[in-house]
């Protein structure tokens, strides 16, 4: 059942719900989805679930086949290349701008993020490393006080961060991180614009070997299956 929000309306309630379902793997790619299903474990008509639909549609989380149903979108590798690349060089400038931007206390957010973020690390709790990661670049993000900037990552961390949640699964499979983030961190404390942008690129090409990576033996396990 829904937590309902008295404040916002219940076809984003219902998306939400649906959109982090698909982007923590809970929902795989492939998998179809079923509007009568979905409304009775929700606990909603089916008219939310169709509204919500059409907008997972729309973020391309989703398929909708004419006489066959909707299904969970698949995760090509090519565009999981192509979106990780974009985001490479739109995260480097924004870092590179936050370097110069970045308020104290940004910076000590920024600090608390990367603490936690190890920390889970360490323990393996990979969800939780992945939820301190998509607040550190939140962070930087912001700090770059460049909307339209801030805006497109809001818009490419839809498919980014699927992307981790469904193929990152154990912290062995992303060693380099934890000293990429500080290594980042650091930079944006010297209030460094070329050293950011420098170590946020590095940072995202390894990202995206890792994810590629992950992908890659996800899907030839799936072949498998």
């Amino acid at each position: 059942m829904l937590k309902i929000d008295q404040y916002q309306p219940l076809r984003e309630v219902v998306f939400e719900n649906i959109r982090t379902a698909i982007q923590s793997g809970e929902l795989r790619p492939g998998e179809r989805l079923m509007e009568v299903q979905l409304a009775e474990s929700l606990g909603v008509s089916r008219t939310p679930v169709r509204e919500a639909i059409r907008k997972l549609e729309k973020a391309g989380l989703v398929t909708i086949t004419p006489r066959r149903g909707v299904y969970v979108a698949e995760i090509s590798l090519e565009d999981t290349e192509n979106i990780l690349e974009i985001r490479g060089c739109l995260e480097g400038k924004a870092a590179e701008l936050a370097a110069i931007r970045m308020t104290a206390d940004q910076k000590q957010a920024l600090k608390n993020c990367l603490e936690a973020f190890v920390a889970h690390m360490k323990a393996n709790r990979m969800k939780e490393a992945l939820r301190e990661d998509l607040q550190f670049h939140l962070i930087i993000r912001k700090a770059s006080k460049n909307q339209q900037l801030i805006q497109i990552l809001e818009d490419l961390s839809e498919q980014v961060n699927r992307f981790r949640m469904v193929y990152l699964k154990d912290a062995a499979e992303a060693p380099s991180l934890p000293e990429e983030h500080a290594k980042l961190l650091q930079a944006l404390l010297d209030e460094n614009p070329k050293a950011a942008r420098k170590a946020m690129e590095a940072h995202m090409d390894s990202v995206k070997s890792i994810i590629l990576e992950a992908a890659r033996q996800y899907k030839k396990t799936r072949n498998e299956e």
